[in-house]
């Protein structure tokens, strides 16, 4: 197989979705052996300007960064 899924062997960031940060977040950090991250929320619409359907949206979510991890 010469390309793989992506088109490329480097991957910056990885999102994954789920219902309860807290939980999940702690999870990872268990798992990893480290300290649980902090979580923030997005802004809202008047800074993220986002849209769902073409129109304004006020949706916000709540994100967690586990920044020191590297597989290799």
């Amino acid at each position: 197989m010469d390309k793989n899924l992506l088109g490329t062997n480097i991957v910056t960031q990885i999102g994954i979705i789920v219902k309860d940060i807290e939980k999940v977040s702690q999870t990872y950090a268990d798992f990893f052996g480290v300290e649980k991250p902090k979580w923030n929320w997005t802004d809202g619409y008047d800074k993220s300007h986002a849209e769902f359907n073409g129109k304004p949206s006020n949706a916000r979510a709540k994100l967690a960064f586990l920044t020191w991890v590297s597989f290799k």
